[in-house]
């Protein structure tokens, strides 16, 4: 989207390299910035207004769909857990991505524990 957009991703993911957040060899992935710093950078201040709207729906549509489907409380239990499993506070692409592999197996142990 950014043709011009400069790349500083090779100095910016030294510690991501040490740590093993991204490849040695992967010069394209970057896993440097939280989410409003990510939203800035990539878009401005349109984009934290609209990348952080983003997050809040995404979080509430994950609320309202398991309270729906199972209880309030339990609702509440997944969206804390996922909030709290995001402690780099990725932006909402990356969190959605990995959290799609999370989400089931916490919508099938509140089911397993709804059920007993």
């Amino acid at each position: 989207m950014w043709h011009n957009k400069p790349f500083i991703g090779l100095l910016l993911n030294e510690y991501a390299r040490g740590v093993g957040i991204v490849n040695l060899d992967d010069n394209e992935a970057s896993a440097v910035f939280d989410a409003f710093s990510e939203y800035y950078i990539n878009f401005g201040l349109l984009g934290v207004l609209i990348g952080s709207s983003l997050q809040m729906v995404y979080y509430a549509l994950i609320a309202k769909l398991v309270s729906r489907a199972l209880s309030p409380r339990l609702g509440l239990v997944v969206v804390s857990v996922l909030l709290v499993s995001n402690h780099d506070f990725f932006s909402v692409f990356n969190t959605f991505t990995s959290e799609i592999r999370i989400l089931p197996v916490w919508l099938f142990c509140c089911l397993a524990l709804r059920w007993r």
